[in-house]
């Protein structure tokens, strides 16, 4: 009990700032228009008849793909961190880090699992930051190659124009440029990447220097993690599979899930591939929880692309984040639950967590 007569359980609530308000109305905007496109001229009783002839082996399997999908990203995580962590415990962080990334945002998420870590397992706040930037360079680096697949099998098929662009050649040229770019950028953290660091935070420092001392600790975190991967042949190799190895379960998912649905294209690997490829571009550019939104209007105008009917397109979208998100989120639940970890108590306990880190 407090002086003032209350239970002091915590810090008091604060109402959010007008930036997070205003952020979160953006989000709900991004959502609506997003799932407007899909749900529009979508009828109930053709979703009834879609999910009715959905082979009853096939949501098992997808959802088993889903779980294994969780499983090989754990591992990723694992083989990127610097000092040995048990693999059921990098788990849990894992699927609680997507549990959170379901709930929450414009991608935070992803940071919930380096500070679980370092509040439980006693690993620099630092460490846990930089696997989680290192695993976008990775997916990064998946997606640019998935785009260049999609790109040269379906291309084979004839163009796919919109608007008079054609847009495999289009996408070709784009990503193309952006691996030469990715090279680069890479190549200038692996040679200069201190010297990299401390010209972004001097440019920063005029706005803020409370946020450059933050790009400081973490870029220069993030130079040490790709110079120390360099070091760990093997560690690198086992990031690179488990990363091949998680898109391509994802992608089976996607597969069988088309596979299912009447009025959608063959699921091979190009088609696939574009879906996956529109998807994670949707969730980047619609940044909502669980990627509400910008999923379905990915693999939406995936579909669409590819010829098939709208109605199709929009049933083979919501049913398949139905089931990733699904997925997820039990997932996700069930390492909490294994952890001991109370939802409600994450964003209570962050800054402790951060407190408590050490920075070495």
């Amino acid at each position: 009990m407090s002086a003032g007569g209350r239970d002091d359980e915590g810090p008091p609530a604060h109402a959010p700032s007008r930036r997070v308000r205003v952020r979160l109305a953006v989000a709900l905007v991004l959502t609506s228009l997003a799932l407007g496109l899909v749900l529009h001229g979508l009828r109930l009783d053709a979703v009834a008849e879609a999910l009715g002839a959905f082979a009853s082996w096939r949501a098992p399997a997808v959802l088993a793909l889903y779980a294994a999908t969780l499983s090989l990203r754990a591992a990723r995580f694992r083989a990127l961190l610097p000092r040995p962590v048990r693999y059921v415990r990098v788990l849990v962080v894992v699927g609680a880090s997507h549990l959170a990334s379901a709930v929450i945002p414009f991608h935070v998420g992803a940071f919930v699992g380096p500070y679980l870590l370092a509040s439980t397992d006693d690993a620099p706040l630092g460490e846990g930051l930089a696997v989680v930037f290192l695993e976008r360079m990775l997916d990064a680096i998946a997606l640019l190659a998935l785009t260049l697949v999609a790109a040269w099998l379906l291309e084979s098929d004839g163009a796919i124009s919109v608007a008079g662009v054609d847009l495999l050649a289009a996408a070709r040229t784009t990503t193309l440029v952006a691996c030469a770019l990715a090279l680069a950028a890479l190549v200038l953290v692996a040679l200069g990447g201190r010297l990299l660091v401390g010209a972004i935070a001097g440019a920063v420092r005029r706005i803020s220097p409370r946020a450059a001392r933050w790009v400081v600790r973490l870029g220069v975190r993030f130079v040490v993690a790709v110079g120390g991967l360099a070091r760990r042949p093997r560690a690198a190799t086992a990031a690179l599979l488990a990363t091949c190895a998680w898109w391509s379960t994802s992608m089976g998912a996607a597969a069988i899930v088309m596979g299912g649905i009447a009025g959608l294209p063959a699921p091979t690997l190009g088609a696939v591939a574009l879906d996956h490829v529109a998807i994670v571009t949707g969730g980047i550019v619609v940044p909502t929880p669980g990627h509400v939104g910008g999923f379905e209007a990915g693999a939406f105008a995936a579909m669409t692309v590819l010829g098939a009917r709208a109605e199709a397109a929009g049933i083979f979208a919501l049913a398949l984040h139905a089931f990733q998100l699904g997925a997820t989120i039990a997932f996700g639940l069930a390492c909490f639950a294994w952890a001991g970890v109370r939802v409600d108590r994450i964003a209570r306990d962050a800054p402790a967590a951060r407190a408590r880190a050490p920075r070495a």
